[in-house]
């Protein structure tokens, strides 16, 4: 079920990053068509003064959650390896679905990491 909820979470991360490019080829398409320079509701217009708390938000979201969410898991798999007295399914189960749960964060971390530090280029000048 963690694993379930962790790619879930993760896909769903990554299809709302995905749709920013998207909606910015496509509403700069639409805008030379009709020549309506006003037309870039989500990009150009929609990032100038953006405010910071939203910055904070989608850096919570991005980033904290899966460490946060991948931190208690770590500490989870090693109380149980800690506090077990011998080897059972149950311990080998759980320590390959924390495996599973670290390498698609970390995997997850690739994808994001370049889009966000484009993402705090564009939002914060020096």
């Amino acid at each position: 079920m963690i694993i379930y909820i962790l790619i879930r979470y993760i896909q769903d991360v990554l299809y709302v990053e995905r749709q920013y490019g998207y909606l910015s080829v496509l509403e700069r398409q639409i805008s030379d068509v009709k020549e309506i320079k006003m037309f870039k509701r989500e990009s150009d217009n929609y990032l100038s003064n953006y405010p910071i708390v939203l910055n904070l938000i989608d850096l919570f979201y991005n980033t904290f959650m899966p460490i946060f969410f991948t931190s208690i898991n770590s500490i989870r798999i090693y109380k149980e390896w800690m506090y077990t007295d011998q080897l059972s399914l149950v311990l080998i189960c759980d320590t390959f679905m924390f495996i599973a749960i670290f390498i698609i964060t970390w995997f997850y971390f690739f994808e994001i990491h370049s889009k966000t530090t484009d993402l705090l280029k564009k939002k914060c000048h020096p």
